[in-house]
């Protein structure tokens, strides 16, 4: 009798184990399936971890400019401002013309990051050497020494740059209607440098004019926008009757 009761209380104890542990199991697989679910949301856009991973795999990564913000979009850099420079005091021999001479300046270029999903945005800076072509700009005249005289082309001769209408172009971050107009442009100042008269007038000279012109971009439908801010430069010719 004794032995009888204590056989079925082994066998009620080890249904109350399996119990336990089943129910143990279930929720464990529960609350698996609850963290690493496409349902879990890992930024403030909305997107779950999973949403971020196929952006991510699906993105092109073979171009250098590609990078990742941390709430899974693409970070693009573009150039808003280009300094107008400051000349070495370095020259070589043109690359365009036999008689020519390219002078080299550095330019300080100003960069706008953006995220293509949150919409973070910041700045950086970074300098970089450009030469200036007399073939093509015209020639230098410094501390009124002027240079040689190269060949002159229609590209020497500029004018002042139109001032753009508003434009229209397709956003890259979600396909509305991105629109590029005029906000304000400064007046022409004279820099400082002068070159012979691309005209060929003797005893005449240029003038380098320059202009600081800022353009606005905006999208109808996400808003992302920015403002690039451009230098313009233009000769304006003394000795022409």
């Amino acid at each position: 009798m004794k032995r009888g009761l204590f056989v079925k209380a082994v066998a009620f104890c080890a249904v109350l184990t399996f119990g336990f542990t089943a129910s143990g199991f279930a929720q464990a697989e529960s609350s698996a399936k609850t963290q690493t679910g496409n349902d879990w949301l890992v930024c403030s856009c909305g997107k779950t971890m999973q949403e971020h991973q196929d952006e991510i795999n699906a993105a092109d990564t073979s171009t250098l400019d590609y990078l990742n913000c941390s709430c899974g979009g693409r970070l693009i850099e573009e150039p808003i401002y280009t300094s107008t420079g400051e000349y070495t005091g370095e020259s070589t021999n043109c690359k365009h013309s036999p008689v020519g001479m390219d002078y080299e300046k550095i330019c300080t270029v100003t960069y706008n990051i953006i995220c293509s999903r949150c919409t973070l945005s910041a700045q950086r800076q970074e300098q970089k050497a450009v030469w200036n072509c007399d073939f093509i700009d015209g020639p230098r005249m410094q501390n009124k020494v002027s240079t040689p005289v190269s060949e002159t082309s229609a590209e020497a001769q500029q004018e002042e740059p139109a001032v753009t209408e508003e434009q229209v172009t397709p956003c890259a971050y979600c396909g509305g209607s991105v629109t590029k107009g005029l906000v304000d442009a400064s007046p022409w100042a004279f820099t400082g440098e002068e070159r012979f008269c691309a005209h060929g007038t003797i005893g005449g000279y240029d003038k380098e004019m320059s202009r600081t012109v800022i353009y606005q971009t905006k999208c109808n439908e996400c808003g992302i926008g920015s403002d690039k801010v451009v230098p313009e430069t233009s000769w304006e010719c003394h000795g022409v009757v």
